[in-house]
């Protein structure tokens, strides 16, 4: 049987999680066809939380810890939030525009709490490398519309990495609680929020027709 180290899991699910990401923004421009940018996270969450929901079920994993229940609400609210202005930014703007704009705003986000929060060093390797990230990100992006709509995009994208890097941060204080447990709140949360956003904004674009597919997209 395998045996891999953490390091090695860590790096095989970020691995996937960015093979999956890679194809966020083509899903969100597929779905947006027919749902509304809060309609398609509702049921995007949905399907995650069925998934979640069997998997606590199978492995018998629901740890819930009272002491980081708060914590567990905060990280939902912060993750469901970057996904929902990441969903909203890719309707406005470049998709390059959008990942630039998350990973830049993750970046300084990060770095400002992990000096701040867990009192991580500041040396000269680490600002060399997330200036160097930034600078990466904007040859990539180039050239950038930041007028007119596309600005809010601009704007919904540094907001998602800013959301983002909080719930990852948050992370690292919840140390009990299954990660299960984390997830299933997350998407909890994601339901109700859009779901309650949808309610006034409606699930399904007036006068489009959803094609199937884009259900389980």
């Amino acid at each position: 049987m395998l045996n891999m180290n953490d390091r090695t899991k860590g790096f095989l699910a970020l691995s996937l999680a960015a093979f999956i990401f890679s194809f966020f923004g083509y899903f969100i421009r597929l779905q947006s066809n027919g749902f509304t940018d809060s309609g398609q996270l509702f049921y995007r969450s949905l399907w995650a939380l069925l998934i979640v929901a069997i998997i606590i079920i199978l492995k018998k994993c629901w740890i819930l810890y009272k002491s980081e229940f708060f914590a567990i609400l905060v990280f939902s609210a912060a993750s469901s939030f970057a996904v929902l202005l990441f969903t909203i930014s890719i309707g406005l703007t470049k998709a390059s525009n959008v990942v630039m704009m998350l990973y830049v705003g993750g970046i300084i986000t990060a770095f400002v709490f992990g000096t701040l929060l867990f009192k991580e060093n500041i040396t000269k390797l680490k600002v060399f490398s997330i200036l160097l990230a930034i600078i990466g990100l904007v040859i990539f992006a180039y050239p950038f519309n930041i007028t007119g709509i596309a600005l809010i995009g601009i704007i919904t994208g540094l907001a998602s990495g800013f959301f983002d890097a909080t719930a990852n941060s948050l992370r690292k204080l919840i140390k009990m609680s299954s990660k299960e447990v984390m997830l299933f709140f997350s998407f909890t949360v994601s339901i109700i929020l859009t779901g309650l956003i949808s309610l006034n904004n409606g699930f399904v674009n007036s006068g489009q027709t959803v094609e199937p597919v884009a259900y389980i997209a």
